[in-house]
């Protein structure tokens, strides 16, 4: 009897230890959730800074403000703080943000002046759309022209009196105002002398305010809208093909009678973008915290309150908007020296 108590004493011990060796065994097939191969997304672990090239107020400004408050609305570990870096049409900023880490800790604001500048041998511009991986454009406003109220009766008024020693002001030379400027008058077939500020839009208001300019052609801004509402600037026409909503009774180019219409349409565009070596992992994230921060119907009404015209275009197709620019301002400068 004793033997036989020994024996499955022995037995049991042994089924013991085969039980405690399968469950080992099976406890190292089991994947460790720390170690296995399943997708990580990025997200960010600090504030992002936003590298705004135009000054503070202006609409570029405003647009990226605007939308900073929603994506920080659409995710809770999302944060940016706001860096200006004015000068050179927005490209001294631009360069800026082309030249950081693509860690996602930098996104640079793009405005259509990047398009623009490249394909000016003369400007030897630093920076061009080839170096920015788009995630998002904002903001697409039509260029207007502009003029002190009551100085004018409308457009006609004011191109019947325009003359070679008429002063147009705006934002920096080759600029979008500028430009537009240039294609406006040849097409009008009228001489003016036009009159730069690279300070930007805020400057070329000021200008027209003092009347150091009899006009001048800029972007719909918070601070163009408020300055219509006052009284003190008039638009007398829309350099684009839809009139603006604050300002319903003001004709576009295209509807000009008096031989004065033409099929011009210019943006001044302004949106978000990363250097061309971040990943696409940090790429993506930013592109979908963006795409439904500018579809939030908030973020639409507040940036058009503004005067500005709100836009939601994003990823792939925020880069072929960016091409396509890039493509037009290449035809339509390529005699530019």
């Amino acid at each position: 009897m004793k033997k036989l108590i020994s024996l499955l004493l022995t037995l049991c011990m042994l089924l013991a230890l085969c039980a405690c060796g399968a469950k080992s065994d099976t406890s190292n097939d089991t994947p460790d959730p720390s170690t296995d191969n399943v997708e990580k997304t990025w997200s960010p672990e600090r504030a992002v800074n936003v590298i705004v090239c135009k000054g503070a107020g202006g609409p570029t400004d405003t647009a990226v403000r605007t939308l900073m408050k929603y994506c920080e609305k659409h995710d809770a570990n999302f944060t940016a703080t706001i860096e200006n870096v004015n000068g050179a049409n927005g490209l001294t900023g631009m360069t800026k943000g082309a030249l950081a880490d693509g860690d996602g800790y930098t996104m640079a604001a793009i405005v259509v002046e990047l398009a623009m500048m490249q394909n000016i041998a003369s400007y030897q511009s630093a920076v061009t759309t080839d170096d920015f991986r788009a995630v998002n454009i904002c903001v697409c406003n039509p260029v207007a022209l502009c003029v002190r109220a009551g100085e004018y009766t409308d457009i006609y008024d004011f191109l019947d009196k325009v003359t070679a020693s008429t002063k147009i002001g705006n934002a920096g030379t080759y600029g979008i105002g500028d430009i537009t400027t240039t294609a406006m008058m040849a097409g009008w077939n009228k001489e003016y002398t036009p009159v730069p500020y690279s300070d930007g839009e805020s400057a070329n208001m000021q200008a027209l305010l003092s009347k150091e300019v009899d006009a001048i052609v800029c972007a719909p801004s918070a601070t163009l809208n408020s300055q219509v509402e006052a009284g003190d600037i008039q638009i007398l026409c829309v350099v684009g093909n839809d009139r603006l909503t604050n300002c319903p009774d003001v004709p576009v180019i295209s509807e000009l009678g008096n031989g004065y219409a033409q099929d011009l349409n210019v943006n001044a565009w302004a949106g978000l973008a990363v250097p061309k070596d971040t990943p696409d992992e940090i790429y993506d994230y930013l592109v979908n915290l963006c795409t439904e921060a500018s579809n939030d119907p908030d973020f639409l009404a507040e940036l058009n309150a503004t005067g500005s015209v709100a836009s939601a275009i994003n990823g792939a197709d925020a880069q072929a908007f960016l091409d396509n620019d890039a493509a037009f301002y290449a035809e339509m400068l390529k005699d530019a020296e």
